[in-house]
């Protein structure tokens, strides 16, 4: 039995690209905000709509995705269930990089008690055009979910944490991810790859990760591949491989029911997906190119790049939203990197990317307060989000004092890489 859960856990570990699993010690990226509740319902004498987002919606067009991520940025990768969105009455999730261009939430999710949440994005395996989407249970309530933001907040405030301090940081984060159940998982490989090319590719890299071939052909069987669709050459697959309601904890006696039904009814779903080619992260790379702008800091003072890049020999821009928890997770790292960047030469300052109305404005000022960040936080203007087309919460960029773009973005908490691309860019 140990067995074969290590190699469940090998199996989902190595299938996520941006979301925590069940026994998954640390966050790797924001969670997709999936709504929990039933859509409002629209009154009888509601007057029609012209041309809606959601039938304007090109999502092979970055204008197109900038501009409705930047209305429904809760939908992508910002932030955690339990939040209702109505796009024009229906209930949607899209996903871009994996390949994801609508899936009608299904009513067994609206009417949720527990809450849902999903995550993906670029390649799985650099190189092997294997994308995916994974989708998790939750067996808690919005306001459980609310305490862990403020323990949070709480540890953020510690200006010298002991080596305890960080210890119960991190088995807060892990309690977090341990009690998300895997539901299922949607993956797409490129030039029309088969289910065969999907397990060889698969197993391939299980190999490496020291799985025998009888591991994992035992694997295999227990798990279920159901062609899901396709879109141009790519091929779309569900991959159902739950932990099952057995693992749920005593508190979570009342949740089981529930878990087994969706899980159960997983393969339903695949009929509520458009599929769509993946946009490349290579896309949204544009290394060399200057970024030019005027706007504020969340203290309302005046920021100039040339000013703002100009005073540092190298600048890490972290992007995050108000509803992001995982990016509210690494603050604490940042602001320690911060300090330490400040002495040799580099620089950290955050951009707020869904703080352009006056409430999530107040709303970022209050978190930047309650974490006490110790570094500028600006304010986006259309121009900056149209120049990062984020897709994913938190993203990085690394600036040089001219304001131009240094290597690849980050997606998703990457705390260990911050430190050693900014030596690197210093040139220590």
């Amino acid at each position: 039995m140990k067995k074969i859960l290590g190699i469940i856990i090998v199996f989902l570990m190595l299938s996520l690209c941006a979301c925590g699993s069940k026994q998954q010690p640390t966050p790797t990226a924001a969670p997709t905000a999936v709504p929990t509740e039933a859509p409002t319902e629209v009154p009888a004498d509601a007057e029609p709509k012209a041309e809606t987002e959601a039938e304007s919606f090109d999502p092979t067009s970055f204008q197109s995705v900038m501009s409705y991520y930047s209305a429904h940025a809760d939908e992508m990768y910002g932030s955690y269930a339990f939040k209702q969105l109505d796009t024009q009455g229906k209930m949607t999730w899209t996903a871009p990089l994996a390949g994801i261009k609508e899936f009608k939430v299904p009513d067994a999710f609206l009417d949720a008690k527990g809450g849902i949440r999903a995550g993906g994005g670029e390649e799985l395996y650099l190189g092997t055009g294997l994308v995916n989407l994974d989708v998790f249970y939750l067996p808690y309530e919005e306001s459980e979910f609310d305490v862990f933001l403020e323990k949070i907040a709480e540890f953020s405030k510690i200006e010298n944490p002991t080596p305890e301090d960080i210890q119960n940081y991190v088995a807060l984060v892990r309690d977090y991810n341990n009690n998300a159940y895997h539901l299922f998982a949607i993956m797409g490989l490129g030039n029309n790859g088969t289910l065969d090319d999907l397990k060889a590719l698969l197993k391939e890299h299980f190999m490496r990760n020291d799985l025998t071939e009888e591991d994992i052909d035992q694997l295999f069987e227990t798990s279920e591949f159901i062609e899901a669709g396709s879109a141009e050459d790519y091929n779309f697959y569900m991959i159902k491989r739950g932990y099952g309601s057995a693992f749920f904890e005593e508190s979570q006696e009342s949740y089981k029911e529930e878990y087994d039904a969706l899980y159960d009814a997983a393969a339903s779903y695949t009929s509520n997906f458009t599929f769509m080619r993946p946009l490349a992260l290579a896309e949204m790379v544009v290394e060399g190119t200057g970024l030019e702008f005027e706007t504020k800091d969340l203290k309302d003072n005046p920021v100039s790049s040339r000013d703002l890049f100009g005073s540092h020999k190298v600048t890490m821009l972290n992007i995050w939203e108000t509803t992001c928890s995982s990016c509210m997770s690494e603050m604490p790292d940042i602001k320690r990197l911060a300090t330490e960047f400040e002495k040799n030469g580099g620089q950290i300052v955050g951009l707020v990317y869904d703080a352009m109305e006056d409430d999530l404005i107040q709303e970022a000022k209050e978190i930047a307060d309650d974490l006490e960040l110790n570094f500028v936080n600006l304010l986006p203007t259309q121009e900056m989000k149209d120049f990062f087309k984020v897709q994913a919460f938190p993203t990085t960029y690394f600036f040089n004092e001219k304001g131009e773009v240094l290597g690849e973005p980050l997606t998703g908490v990457a705390t260990n890489d911050y430190a050693s691309l900014m030596n690197e860019y210093l040139g220590k």
